[in-house]
């Protein structure tokens, strides 16, 4: 995420007027503030979706921006996109990352099995969900389902621990 946003600061001053990289790099500075995170690839369990909908912000604005092509150059556009594909990439990871980290079910006390097995199995179908809208161009959608599978595995966590 730091070199989309290091990306967005040259932006910032090649594209003049441009309140949807004004407001992107906006969003994303929320992010830097540590009480989000618990390390490089890891939110806070209680915080975290904060991340998730500060990423999703700057995504819709970045978004906009690209409905305005005329405004700008292919160059231009080539690093937006890059930027759009590196917040996603990174929206995918922590939320992978949560899902990996998800204890066997089976290795859970009995009575919280199906319960951890479950969360899991919703987080896996939001990010399956999420890479699926991702295919199709809709960011948006596919955000949303990482940020799902988030908190469906960190839920599963949880009840595992």
């Amino acid at each position: 995420v730091e070199a989309a946003v290091e990306e967005l600061e040259v932006l910032q001053e090649t594209i003049e007027n441009s309140s949807e990289v004004d407001n992107a790099l906006k969003a994303l500075d929320k992010n830097d503030d540590p009480e989000l995170w618990l390390d490089e690839t890891h939110v806070d369990s209680q915080q975290g979706h904060k991340v998730f909908d500060n990423v999703d912000s700057a995504v819709r604005d970045l978004t906009k921006l690209l409905k305005k092509p005329k405004d700008l150059t292919e160059e231009e556009i080539a690093s937006v996109e890059q930027v759009v594909a590196a917040l996603v990439a990174a929206s995918l990871s922590i939320a992978q990352t949560a899902i990996d980290e998800v204890p066997d079910p089976a290795t859970v006390a009995p009575k919280l099995q199906k319960r951890v097995a479950d969360e899991l199995a919703r987080a896996e179908e939001a990010m399956t969900k999420g890479l699926s809208e991702l295919d199709k161009g809709n960011t948006d959608k596919a955000l949303d389902h990482f940020k799902k599978a988030w908190e469906h595995a960190i839920k599963a966590a949880e009840l595992a621990n």
